[in-house]
């Protein structure tokens, strides 16, 4: 996957992550699948399987959508390795005439 799209991906996890219809949205389908556990009787075991998969099934999709926020910053973690000046030997900078590549900065980021 290039960087496009994982920037692409991070930008809309972050937009559902910090909307507040989403999180409310998620908050209450939480409660409402705690409530079947605390309320339901020993006999009630298909319930709280059922509640227990959608309590699952909340995690995993917070999960996911903080992965796409975490891919965009291991891209460039591991996109990065090398071009720090202290990471290069001295011999590199004995002439002039060298250039340190640098990575692209993305056209969408504001530098200062």
């Amino acid at each position: 996957m290039d960087l496009a799209a994982i920037e692409l991906k991070a930008k809309k996890s972050k937009s559902l992550l910090e909307d507040d219809r989403f999180k409310e949205t998620v908050q209450d389908l939480r409660e409402m699948q705690l409530s079947v556990f605390a309320s339901s009787s020993a006999s009630e075991v298909e319930q709280r399987e059922d509640a227990h998969a959608i309590i699952r099934a909340l995690n995993e999709i917070g999960y996911l959508l903080q992965a796409d926020l975490n891919a965009e910053k291991m891209f460039w973690r591991v996109r990065g390795k090398g071009v720090h000046v202290w990471s290069l030997e001295q011999a590199y900078f004995e002439t002039d005439e060298s250039e340190i590549d640098l990575p692209p900065l993305p056209a969408s980021q504001e530098i200062l």
